[in-house]
């Protein structure tokens, strides 16, 4: 009697066990989760000729000022990369006017991430140039 007691206390016990087990199971869920991730490599900056910030998606309109025929004038030109990769730095222009010319004296230059690049725009204008608003559009390209 006594070892049919034992058996059956046993055997309680393992029937408590295994229904708190399955409720357990019942009450709790676990998720496996896949996770891919794709990194990518990330051109951005930020642009400011004269201290003006430029916009990337639209035409910057900028007045450089009054200029004499054959007169040097100067502008700073400083790009900070906001991005995750370096990239170099190509300035061009169309549209100037016959005689002139514009250079950048940071041109070719590469930029780390994090870092700026301060450098000087030149204008030179052509020395028998008549009176009257010219325009023409520079053109910065920043490349990985």
């Amino acid at each position: 009697m006594r070892r049919s007691r034992r058996v059956s206390f046993v055997l309680a016990v393992l029937i408590v066990l295994a229904c708190a087990s399955i409720a357990y199971a019942v009450t709790s869920l676990v998720y496996d989760i896949q996770v891919s991730v794709n990194v990518v490599e990330k051109v951005e900056a930020e642009v400011y000729l004269d201290g003006k910030r430029m916009n990337s998606t639209t035409l910057n309109i900028y007045d450089w000022g009054n200029v004499e025929p054959g007169s040097d004038t100067s502008k700073p030109l400083n790009i900070f990369n906001a991005g995750n990769m370096p990239f170099n730095v190509t300035l061009t222009y169309e549209a100037l006017p016959s005689g002139w010319t514009l250079t950048y004296d940071r041109q070719g230059a590469t930029v780390q991430p994090g870092e700026w690049l301060n450098g000087t725009l030149t204008l030179h204008v052509y020395g028998g140039e008549p009176v009257g608003t010219k325009s023409f559009t520079i053109h910065l390209n920043l490349q990985p």
